[in-house]
This record gives structure tokens, sequence and C-alpha cells, in this order.
């Protein structure tokens, strides 16, 4: 069965027309056809010892033929010549069996072969498509004009019956004109109205794919744009997600900001929550030593995952390397590719190289107080970076009062020691 579907599918392509299609696979079976009936008829002959056999080896061939030669894509020639096959094939037949055998010609011989070419009229009106309704008339004209001058061709090679039997003249012979005559009017009448049914039905069935090919457009154009709002909706909801989780994340800053703590206190509290939040496995927080205004450099406060011995400086003039770059500049740096010089002050997780490296400025009223650096053997996903934008802003605000209130405070404390000395004098 999958052997037999084969045979009938080769040639067809999706890309022709449906009407196209069912005439290539009705061709294919038509060559099985005359193939089987080729190799019988010549098998029945020969056991019967007749031995003009070759034309119906030659039909079988062609038969087999088909298919292949549909697959190459030659299908209009297959066609053709299977509709002009069968009255061929039995005129040369016939001519054939009557120059070899005369003796044995009776009425039947001269009748039946016509009526055979006649019905064969049929295969070019199946076969070919209403565009190819040109090629179809001439091949049935062409098969007409062969039966009703059958008796010219025998004439031609002297084998005419009344010539070698002219007992078989009979009214018999004269009045099959007559039939031939009607049964022509009868199967074009019939095939006519057929082929018109046939074409509305194909109209019908051009408009439906055409409808239904409209229609799929339509779903797909409406599924993208499905698909589209539904990315859209997701993205909002990604984006509303990582608005709310930044929210939430400021607000606990925030809170650790009010908490009581002294200056180192709260910078190691803030850089570990920092380096959770982020998923750092490393970080340093640095902040600006300004005991001396001709002399800033920034001093190491506090460190996450790293020890104090191993980071790359405890103090880093405010020009100096990425750190100070970043200070200076007052951007983030964000480097996914971490210069060989940088990363030995991420070694306090062994001997694995960090993948991406995160530095912020912390600015205050336009100048940079601090640094916090962070780094990681993942990545930095952009709401991790909106969220250390902002905290950064607290957190030097808080730290700068904290720092300015100390001052104060220590001013304030030195104030009442030397009132205390001038009291004592």
């Amino acid at each position: 069965m999958y052997f037999w579907q084969l045979i009938i599918k080769m040639g067809v392509k999706q890309a022709m027309s449906l009407p196209l299609q069912d005439r290539i696979r009705f061709a294919n079976r038509m060559g099985v056809i005359i193939a089987v009936m080729g190799f019988l008829l010549a098998g029945v002959y020969l056991s019967m010892g007749r031995k003009n056999t070759e034309i119906l080896v030659i039909m079988g061939l062609f038969g087999l033929s088909v298919p292949i030669l549909n697959w190459l894509g030659a299908h209009l020639l297959t066609r053709i010549l299977i509709s002009i096959a069968p009255a061929t094939t039995i005129i040369v037949f016939d001519i054939s069996l009557k120059i070899s055998k005369p003796e044995n010609l009776e009425i039947i011989s001269y009748i039946t072969p016509r009526y055979v070419v006649l019905c064969s009229m049929m295969l070019p009106l199946a076969l070919f498509v209403y565009k190819e309704r040109w090629l179809r008339n001439i091949i049935v004209l062409l098969l007409i004009a062969l039966v009703f001058n059958f008796d010219t061709l025998f004439y031609l090679t002297g084998t005419h019956f009344t010539q070698i039997r002219p007992e078989l003249i009979s009214r018999t012979y004269k009045v099959q004109w007559i039939n031939m005559a009607i049964v022509t009017a009868t199967l074009l009448t019939t095939t006519s109205f057929l082929l018109y049914a046939n074409k509305k039905n194909e109209d019908a069935m051009q408009f439906t794919l055409a409808e239904t090919q409209a229609t799929n457009l339509r779903l797909k154009e409406s599924e993208a744009a499905l698909k589209e709002s539904l990315e859209a909706m997701q993205k909002s909801k990604l984006e509303l997600e990582k608005q709310n989780w930044i929210s939430a994340s400021l607000a606990h800053f925030l809170q650790i900001l009010r908490e009581e703590k002294s200056f180192d206190e709260l910078c190691q509290v803030l850089l570990s929550n920092i380096a959770t939040y982020t998923k750092a496995q490393q970080g340093a927080f640095y902040w600006l030593n300004q005991t001396k205004a001709t002399d800033l450099f920034l001093e190491l406060r506090a460190t996450y995952a790293l020890s104090v011995g191993k980071a790359q400086k405890n103090v880093i003039p405010i020009h100096e390397g990425l750190v100070g770059a970043v200070f200076i500049r007052q951007q983030y740096l964000h480097l996914k590719e971490i210069p060989e010089t940088h990363t030995h002050s991420f070694s306090g997780l062994g001997a694995g190289k960090p993948q991406e490296l995160l530095i912020i400025p912390l600015v205050f009223h336009g100048k940079s107080v601090g640094i916090i650096e962070l780094a990681t053997f993942y990545t930095f996903e952009s709401h991790q970076i909106a969220l250390m934008q902002q905290v950064s802003e607290a957190i030097a605000t808080t730290l700068n009062n904290f720092e300015l209130s100390k001052r104060a405070d220590d001013t304030l404390n030195e104030l009442q020691r030397f009132k205390s000395k001038i009291s004592y004098l």
C-alpha cells in the first residue's frame, strides 16, 4: 500500500494547484493500468500463439515510465501521451493484425477499434485542467478525426476488408457510421456538462481555498498579535515585579540607615545586604578620607567575603585605577570583562575569577564621597543595578550627614574641653 501511494504521488508538488495535483495522480494511476494491461495482453496473445505483441510490450513499458517522467517534471508530456496512447495502440495493433492474417478478418475487427478510440476521447477530458483546455480540445478533435477516417488508414495499407472478403459488406458496416455519430454526440454533450460542472467545482474549491488561506492568514496575524500582547503583558509584569522589588529593597535599606550604629558598623551592614540583594560574591566599601584637604584618598571601611589584607588596597588615591576613575566621573561602571590587573583584589573565594565587576559612586550634592565595589561569578541584572543607583544616593546622604554630625560632636567636645581648661586656669 505504501509503495502504491508513493507511485501515485510521484511528480506532485505542494506548490501546484489542487486540480493539477489530481490530474498528475490520475496520470500515474493510468500509467500503472496501461503497464498492467499491456503486459497482460501480451501474455495472453503469446499464449494463443500470436506473435504481434511488440506494440503491447511497448505500451507496458510506456505505462511504467509515466510516474518517472512525472517525477522528472514532464507531467504535461505524459498526459498528452496517455491521452493518445490507447488510440495509437489499438490502431497500430489492428493494422498489424489485418496485415499479418487478413483471412481471419471479421466485421467486428473494423467496428470495435473505432469505438475503443472514440471512448478514449474521455482521457484528455479527464487529464487536463481548465487552463489547458486548448490542448485538450486539440487532442479530442484529433481522436474524432481518427475515428471517422479509420478506413483511410487501412486503404493506405491495402488491407481493407472490402478488398479481401467482399461478403462481409453488410448493412451492419454501413449503420456503424450513424452509431458512431450518435456516440460521439452523446460523449461530447455529456462530457461538456461534466466539464462545466467540474469547472464550477474547481472555481468553488479555489474560492474556498482562497478564503481558507485568508482566514488562516488572519488567524496567524491574530495569533501573532496575541503573542505580542502576551509578551508585552509578560514584559510589563516583569517590569512591575522588578519595580516592586526595587521599592521593597529600597525601603529595607532606608530602614537600615535609620538604625543607630557606628559608621563602620553601618558600612558593614549595608555592604552585606547589598551583596545579598545583588547576589554578589565579594565586595568592598570605600569612603573619602578628608582629614587633609590637599591629600584626598579613599579608605577601605568594610569588606564582604574578602579580608582586608586581601583587598587591592586599604587606601586608594582618588585619581588611581578603576575606583578612582568612577569616583572622579561620578558614573557607575559595569565591567563584564575584568582586567587581569584588577582580579587579584577579589581572590577571597579562592582561585576562581569573577565574571563581572560593578563599581558604584556615592555622590552627595554633586560631590563624590565614597565607592562601593562588587564582584560576581554570575551576572548583574539591570534591576539590581537600578537598585544600587537609588540606594547609593540614600547611603551617600546618610553617611555624609553621619560624618558631619560626628565632626560637629567632636568639635563641640573640643570646645567643651577647651572651656574646661580655661575655667580651671
